[in-house]
Protein backbone atom coordinates (compact mmCIF):
# COMPACT_ATOMS: atom_id res chain seq x y z
CA UNK A 1 0.00 0.00 0.00
CA UNK A 2 0.92 3.28 0.25
CA UNK A 3 3.25 4.78 3.11
CA UNK A 4 1.40 8.37 2.54
CA UNK A 5 -1.39 10.09 0.98
CA UNK A 6 0.35 12.01 -1.56
CA UNK A 7 2.06 8.94 -3.41
CA UNK A 8 0.75 8.29 -6.40
CA UNK A 9 0.32 4.51 -5.89
CA UNK A 10 2.01 1.50 -4.78
CA UNK A 11 5.47 1.27 -5.31
CA UNK A 12 6.59 -0.92 -7.84
CA UNK A 13 8.09 -4.46 -6.36
CA UNK A 14 11.37 -5.73 -7.73
CA UNK A 15 11.60 -9.52 -9.13
CA UNK A 16 12.79 -10.98 -6.30
CA UNK A 17 9.41 -9.94 -4.32
CA UNK A 18 11.11 -7.26 -2.16
CA UNK A 19 10.31 -3.39 -1.74
CA UNK A 20 11.91 -1.49 -4.31
CA UNK A 21 14.16 1.44 -2.03
CA UNK A 22 13.03 5.08 -3.23
CA UNK A 23 15.93 7.10 -3.76
CA UNK A 24 15.29 10.69 -2.00
CA UNK A 25 17.14 12.89 -3.88
CA UNK A 26 16.56 16.43 -5.42
CA UNK A 27 14.07 15.38 -8.25
CA UNK A 28 11.81 13.13 -5.40
CA UNK A 29 11.90 15.82 -3.03
CA UNK A 30 10.62 18.67 -5.71
CA UNK A 31 8.33 16.33 -6.97
CA UNK A 32 6.85 16.36 -3.42
CA UNK A 33 6.73 19.22 -2.64
CA UNK A 34 5.11 19.56 -5.96
CA UNK A 35 2.53 17.26 -4.95
CA UNK A 36 1.72 18.83 -1.37
CA UNK A 37 1.16 22.21 -3.18
CA UNK A 38 -1.47 20.79 -5.56
CA UNK A 39 -3.08 18.80 -2.93
CA UNK A 40 -3.66 22.37 -0.85
CA UNK A 41 -5.02 24.11 -3.25
CA UNK A 42 -7.61 21.72 -4.83
CA UNK A 43 -10.55 23.32 -3.02
CA UNK A 44 -12.83 21.32 -0.50
CA UNK A 45 -16.30 21.47 0.49
CA UNK A 46 -17.85 20.68 4.13
CA UNK A 47 -19.97 18.03 4.16
CA UNK A 48 -21.85 19.98 6.43
CA UNK A 49 -23.01 22.14 3.85
CA UNK A 50 -23.20 19.66 1.06
CA UNK A 51 -25.72 18.68 3.45
CA UNK A 52 -27.52 21.65 3.74
CA UNK A 53 -27.37 22.22 -0.18
CA UNK A 54 -28.84 18.76 -0.80
CA UNK A 55 -31.45 19.26 1.58
CA UNK A 56 -32.83 22.37 0.29
CA UNK A 57 -32.74 20.73 -3.27
CA UNK A 58 -35.07 18.16 -1.55
CA UNK A 59 -36.89 20.53 -0.21
CA UNK A 60 -37.67 22.17 -2.94
CA UNK A 61 -38.43 19.63 -5.12
CA UNK A 62 -40.24 17.02 -2.65
CA UNK A 63 -43.94 18.29 -4.12
CA UNK A 64 -42.99 17.90 -7.95
CA UNK A 65 -41.83 13.96 -7.28
CA UNK A 66 -44.26 12.24 -8.33
CA UNK A 67 -42.64 9.13 -6.16
CA UNK A 68 -42.53 10.76 -3.20
CA UNK A 69 -45.91 13.06 -3.06
CA UNK A 70 -48.11 11.29 -5.64
CA UNK A 71 -49.76 12.02 -8.59
CA UNK A 72 -52.16 14.94 -8.45
CA UNK A 73 -55.03 14.88 -9.08
CA UNK A 74 -54.38 11.09 -9.88
CA UNK A 75 -51.88 8.92 -11.85
CA UNK A 76 -53.32 8.45 -15.34
CA UNK A 77 -51.30 5.31 -15.95
CA UNK A 78 -52.98 3.35 -13.36
CA UNK A 79 -56.73 4.90 -13.41
CA UNK A 80 -58.15 5.75 -16.42
CA UNK A 81 -58.74 9.72 -15.73
CA UNK A 82 -57.37 12.01 -17.84
CA UNK A 83 -57.70 14.78 -15.57
CA UNK A 84 -54.38 14.75 -14.62
CA UNK A 85 -53.46 15.14 -18.60
CA UNK A 86 -56.10 18.13 -18.93
CA UNK A 87 -54.71 20.53 -15.95
CA UNK A 88 -51.21 19.95 -17.40
CA UNK A 89 -51.76 20.76 -21.14
CA UNK A 90 -49.25 22.52 -23.03
CA UNK A 91 -52.17 25.56 -23.11
CA UNK A 92 -54.09 25.75 -20.71
CA UNK A 93 -56.12 28.85 -19.19
CA UNK A 94 -54.82 29.01 -15.69
CA UNK A 95 -51.80 26.50 -14.70
CA UNK A 96 -51.65 24.73 -11.66
CA UNK A 97 -49.82 26.38 -8.47
CA UNK A 98 -46.92 23.28 -8.79
CA UNK A 99 -46.18 24.23 -12.66
CA UNK A 100 -45.74 28.07 -11.61
CA UNK A 101 -43.96 26.93 -8.89
CA UNK A 102 -41.21 24.95 -11.07
CA UNK A 103 -40.93 28.01 -12.90
CA UNK A 104 -39.02 29.85 -10.36
CA UNK A 105 -36.56 27.08 -10.08
CA UNK A 106 -34.38 28.13 -13.12
CA UNK A 107 -34.69 30.06 -16.29
CA UNK A 108 -34.71 27.37 -18.33
CA UNK A 109 -37.26 25.61 -16.64
CA UNK A 110 -39.79 28.85 -17.47
CA UNK A 111 -38.54 28.68 -21.22
CA UNK A 112 -39.02 25.24 -21.52
CA UNK A 113 -42.42 25.60 -20.46
CA UNK A 114 -44.26 26.64 -23.29
CA UNK A 115 -47.38 28.43 -21.10
CA UNK A 116 -44.13 29.45 -18.75
CA UNK A 117 -42.25 30.98 -22.27
CA UNK A 118 -45.41 32.50 -23.69
CA UNK A 119 -46.51 34.46 -19.93
CA UNK A 120 -43.07 35.70 -19.84
CA UNK A 121 -43.00 36.80 -23.48
CA UNK A 122 -46.78 38.62 -22.30
CA UNK A 123 -45.08 40.34 -19.78
CA UNK A 124 -41.95 41.93 -21.43
CA UNK A 125 -44.06 43.09 -24.45
CA UNK A 126 -45.90 45.12 -21.35
CA UNK A 127 -42.39 45.98 -20.46
CA UNK A 128 -41.92 47.08 -24.24
CA UNK A 129 -38.52 44.78 -23.77
CA UNK A 130 -39.31 41.44 -25.70
CA UNK A 131 -36.96 41.69 -28.32
CA UNK A 132 -34.61 41.05 -25.11
CA UNK A 133 -35.97 37.39 -24.73
CA UNK A 134 -35.12 37.14 -29.03
CA UNK A 135 -31.72 38.26 -28.34
CA UNK A 136 -30.96 36.03 -25.50
CA UNK A 137 -32.24 32.82 -27.56
CA UNK A 138 -30.39 33.75 -30.69
CA UNK A 139 -27.07 34.47 -28.34
CA UNK A 140 -28.22 30.71 -27.26
CA UNK A 141 -28.52 29.47 -30.79
CA UNK A 142 -25.34 30.82 -31.80
CA UNK A 143 -23.51 29.06 -28.70
CA UNK A 144 -24.70 25.80 -29.38
CA UNK A 145 -25.07 25.98 -33.04
CA UNK A 146 -23.37 24.53 -35.60
CA UNK A 147 -19.63 25.40 -36.35
CA UNK A 148 -19.66 26.18 -40.32
CA UNK A 149 -22.56 28.55 -38.96
CA UNK A 150 -21.17 30.91 -36.89
CA UNK A 151 -20.02 33.78 -39.05
CA UNK A 152 -23.70 33.81 -40.69
CA UNK A 153 -25.60 34.06 -37.47
CA UNK A 154 -22.92 36.21 -35.61
CA UNK A 155 -24.07 38.67 -38.74
CA UNK A 156 -27.52 37.76 -38.28
CA UNK A 157 -27.41 38.37 -34.49
CA UNK A 158 -25.65 41.79 -35.32
CA UNK A 159 -28.54 43.06 -38.12
CA UNK A 160 -31.39 41.82 -36.41
CA UNK A 161 -29.89 43.31 -32.89
CA UNK A 162 -27.12 45.40 -32.73
CA UNK A 163 -26.83 47.53 -35.83
CA UNK A 164 -28.23 51.42 -35.70
CA UNK A 165 -30.72 50.16 -37.98
CA UNK A 166 -31.88 47.30 -36.73
CA UNK A 167 -35.37 46.12 -37.11
CA UNK A 168 -35.18 44.21 -32.91
CA UNK A 169 -32.77 46.79 -31.47
CA UNK A 170 -31.75 45.91 -28.03
CA UNK A 171 -30.63 48.17 -25.66
CA UNK A 172 -27.06 47.50 -23.83
CA UNK A 173 -24.37 49.98 -22.68
CA UNK A 174 -21.76 51.16 -24.91
CA UNK A 175 -18.50 49.43 -23.38
CA UNK A 176 -20.16 46.23 -24.28
CA UNK A 177 -21.47 47.11 -28.01
CA UNK A 178 -17.67 48.36 -28.65
CA UNK A 179 -16.40 44.84 -27.18
CA UNK A 180 -19.03 43.05 -29.54
CA UNK A 181 -17.79 44.80 -32.40
CA UNK A 182 -14.27 44.24 -31.78
CA UNK A 183 -14.79 40.68 -31.37
CA UNK A 184 -17.60 40.88 -34.63
CA UNK A 185 -14.12 42.18 -36.55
Amino acid sequence: GALNVMEQGPEERTRHGARAQLVKNVDYCKQEIRLCRAAMSRTRVKSSICLEGYLKFSDQYLPHDPIMSGCLPSNPWITDDPTYWTMNAPTVSVPTKLRVERWSFSFQELLSDLLGRTQLLEFLQKEFSAENLSFWEACEALRHGEQARIAEMVDSIYQQFLAPSATRWVNIDSKTMERTLEGIK
